[in-house]
């Protein structure tokens, strides 16, 4: 005669093993499932609050960085367009770009002004450099509306950095 099975479906037999059709994927008696779901619980609340701002800053981001990307690719275009010779083995001399090319940000404005293809690389790298900076700023914006302090000034600190980098590299 064997021992009755316990309710949790595990014999006490070690001769006898519990076969996977006897054994149950939950472990708590069916009363206790049923109590179980009856209460409230962290998964049933919804989805965990987001981080403040963090759409908003991803936004940025993509969008700066997509945009970045195609000034770039228009600005290689139309140095392909107006001077394909440049683009050959013969012709480039490790310069894409041509002899001409604006490599300041003080070339960027006459550049773009008189369709210099290097300008719109230039301001491609210029927007391209900005997004991470846009995104910051985006980000201590809403830490500031969000009531912390703390990162907003830790936001502002950064972009005093990076400001401070910018004057020092364009002095030197």
């Amino acid at each position: 005669m064997t021992p009755p099975t316990p309710p949790d479906g595990l014999s006490t037999d070690p001769a006898r093993a519990a076969t996977p059709h006897e054994t149950s994927s939950d472990p708590m008696p069916a009363t206790d499932r049923s109590e179980r779901a009856t209460q409230p619980s962290a998964r049933a609340a919804g989805p965990q609050p987001r981080e403040i701002g963090a759409r908003p800053v991803a936004l940025v981001l993509r969008v700066g960085g997509v945009l970045g990307v195609l000034v770039v690719l228009a600005g290689l275009v139309t140095a392909f367009s107006q001077d394909s010779a440049l683009w050959t083995a013969a012709g480039s001399r490790g310069d894409l770009l041509g002899p001409r090319a604006a490599l300041r940000l003080s070339d960027l404005v006459g550049g773009l002004r008189h369709g210099q293809a290097s300008a719109v690389v230039l301001l491609g790298m210029v927007v391209l450099a900005a997004t991470p900076a846009a995104g910051v700023a985006v980000a201590g914006w809403y830490w500031l509306r969000g009531q912390r302090p703390r990162l907003a000034a830790v936001a502002a600190v950064v972009l005093v950095l990076l400001a401070v980098a910018g004057w020092l590299g364009a002095a030197g």
